[in-house]
């Protein structure tokens, strides 16, 4: 799970990499971006930050609803947005992925 996360993450950074290329962004900006994102490990969900705000939850173990891996919407700085998927990091199509959010 550890590896899939870290593709996640990166692909995360990949696509705001591409985003201020275009965008003529400041090179120290696409560095502090980064930078910034990182893992917060909970009892269920392992929270995806960025720039101190939830970019998304990924599910860490099999519940009635969702599979290990999913990747859940912020709903909230705490909590995720249950209705649906938005992925899942086992089977990540990078190319879906934004930086924006899940």
């Amino acid at each position: 799970m550890n590896t899939e996360l870290s593709q996640y993450t990166e692909a995360i950074k990949a696509d705001y990499s591409k985003w201020s290329d275009k965008a003529n962004i400041n090179p120290a900006m696409k560095r502090e971006f980064e930078q910034s994102v990182g893992l917060d490990f909970g009892r269920k969900y392992v929270k995806i930050i960025v720039k101190g705000s939830v970019h998304s939850f990924v599910v860490l173990e099999n519940t009635k609803k969702f599979a290990k891996g999913d990747i859940l919407k912020a709903a909230t700085f705490s909590s995720p947005s249950t209705n649906f998927a938005r992925g899942n990091v086992f089977t990540l199509d990078e190319s879906k992925v934004q930086w924006t959010g899940a």
